[in-house]
């Protein structure tokens, strides 16, 4: 579970099963039940209390999905086995937790992926994070109608549907959505520089809409790092 603060390992992070990306750390189902409830307060220090039932929910829904897959559906359907686990989460610690200094910490499995770095006492970064959902709407048994990501798929159609033609002919830069996330998981990447239309160039109820796709992202973080900049 530990590595030094300055290791490559802070730079080793993923979102998809660990059958396809192997991982470092240790997994909460080799911890005691103690640990995993020290673990998840562990995790719910970094996040606001919706980030953390979105982060748990996340987990449990493998549970869901790896249903789906003995049936015959999801990864199953192309020929991959992946092993659906709520449990299979890798928590890492990087430094020596303390009041002063540098240190970090990661929580990471299938679809999230969360790292924090700590100075000093006070949460200073939050990235990469990533939430993801398999399925995006759960469509029968138990959970069926759970949107685990409603507010962020929501909040950006809104704000498309919001656009006129022709702002919508800048905002949407490829008429085929890419198949996984643009910048992957690499550690340096090139960001969509000037692509898509500025926030200046949106009516006012437009950049209403904008902050709210803003604030379901960075309202999943603590308190300390999940503020909304100002309009």
């Amino acid at each position: 579970a530990s590595f030094p603060f300055d290791s490559s390992e802070r730079e080793h992070w993923g979102f998809v099963p660990s059958e396809m990306f192997p991982r470092n750390g240790l997994i909460l189902g080799k911890m005691s039940e103690p640990q995993r409830k020290l673990a998840h307060d562990l995790l719910r220090s970094g996040l606001s209390q919706k980030g953390y039932l979105t982060a748990s929910s996340i987990m449990d829904l493998e549970i869901v999905l790896g249903g789906i897959e003995n049936a015959g559906g999801g990864d199953a359907a192309r020929g991959l086995r992946m092993e659906r686990d709520p449990v299979k989460y890798f928590f890492s610690v990087f430094g020596t937790p303390a009041a002063k200094g540098a240190w970090g910490w990661r929580v990471e499995g299938h679809h999230v992926s969360l790292n924090f770095t700590v100075i000093d006492g006070t949460i200073v970064a939050s990235a990469p994070s990533f939430f993801g959902s398999n399925p995006a709407e759960v469509k029968e048994g138990p959970k069926k109608g759970l949107r685990i990501l409603a507010s962020e798929e929501d909040t950006a159609r809104a704000l498309v549907m919001a656009l006129d033609e022709a702002q919508r002919t800048k905002a949407i830069i490829n008429k085929a959505a890419p198949n996984d996330i643009a910048t992957m998981n690499a550690v340096t990447i090139n960001p969509l520089a000037g692509d898509g239309i500025p926030a200046t160039d949106l009516k006012p109820n437009q950049r209403e809409l904008l902050m709210k796709v803003v604030d379901s992202y960075v309202s999943a973080m603590a308190s300390d790092i999940g503020c909304i900049p100002h309009r």
